[in-house]
């Protein structure tokens, strides 16, 4: 729905499949990590920082847990994180909130 511009009918589809994935799939998979992202985009796009923030948060902590810290999902969601972290004002730099094992190779 997003594409038409229809910022808040898209909000309400990626819950509704949120919901899904997390009933069907449990709240800990990746493709509830990866529909975190897209919630969190789209909260972010609707002025919904926090709420961005709390929906990248979770997801980086799904994605660190369930891929580790070196997998390039983990490094979407540690700077989908960040940006938000920075547009919330709560960090000037947003990599400060990246958990240090994050922030390594592994």
């Amino acid at each position: 729905n997003d594409m038409r511009g229809d910022t808040p009918a898209a909000i309400d589809d990626v819950e509704a499949a949120l919901a899904i994935f997390t009933d069907r799939l449990g709240s800990e998979h990746t493709a509830v990590a990866r529909t975190l992202l897209r919630h969190g985009g789209l909260l972010l796009r609707s002025g919904a920082v926090e709420q961005a923030v709390e929906a990248f948060q979770r997801s980086l902590d799904i994605y660190l847990a369930r891929v580790g810290p070196g997998h390039p999902d983990t490094a979407v969601a540690q700077c989908r994180l960040g940006c938000a972290l920075v547009r919330a004002g709560e960090k000037s730099d947003g990599w400060e909130s990246v958990p240090a094992s994050a922030n390594s190779k592994s």
